[in-house]
């Protein structure tokens, strides 16, 4: 069974730098979904959700707190990755934590924070199948 990835971000080197390091993790690349804007990827999440979603915190239009907050309120279950620049101690990051993203990784993102996340949500699925 494959696992359905949504990457939101507003700049494509970023998209970039997460997708390039979802495929050496050795997801297949049919199964990872871009977007540009927030409102696109709440559109695609209500069609059919993702396993994991990738939420950049700053941009234009719906911000990515926001974002999150409509997923999650949807989806309690939901396992969202919040990407941003902010420091780790800023109240947008804080409280996007409480409002139950499962990590937040600081640009620039390298392969091995996602390799991380994925590990970390492997351990957390048992008998649910495995992100990779």
């Amino acid at each position: 069974m494959s696992r359905q990835f949504f990457i939101v971000d507003d700049a494509p080197a970023v998209q970039f730098m997460i997708k390039d390091a979802l495929l050496q993790a050795g997801i297949h690349e049919r199964d990872i979904t871009t977007f540009d804007d927030a409102q696109a990827a709440i559109e695609a999440f209500r069609k059919e959700p993702p396993d994991v979603l990738f939420m950049d915190l700053n941009m234009p239009g719906m911000d990515g707190r926001e974002a999150t907050q409509i997923v999650l309120g949807e989806n309690p279950r939901q396992r969202v990755i919040i990407v941003t620049g902010l420091p780790p101690s800023n109240d947008l990051v804080l409280e996007v934590k409480s409002m139950g993203a499962f990590e937040v990784l600081h640009k620039p993102v390298r392969s091995s924070q996602v390799e991380e996340v994925l590990r970390e949500l492997n351990k957390e699925q048992p008998g649910h199948g495995r992100v990779l």
